[in-house]
C-alpha cells in the first residue's frame, strides 16, 4: 500500500514538473502514463483480493 501511495505522489510532482519544461514534456507525461496505468493494476490486485 505504501508504495501505492509514494507512485500517486510521484505522478503529482512530475505533473506539476511538466508545467516547468516543456522540453521534456512528452517524455514526464508518458512516465506518468506508466505509473497512472500501474497504479490501475494495482488497485484492481487489490480488489481481486479482497473481493475473495
Amino acid at each position: 500500500m505504501e508504495s501505492v501511495l509514494v507512485v500517486s505522489r510521484i505522478c503529482q510532482e512530475i505533473e506539476a514538473l511538466i508545467a516547468v519544461h516543456g522540453d521534456t514534456r512528452g517524455q514526464l507525461a508518458a512516465v506518468v502514463e506508466d505509473a497512472r496505468q500501474w497504479l490501475e493494476r494495482q488497485a484492481e490486485a487489490r480488489r481481486k483480493l479482497f473481493s475473495l
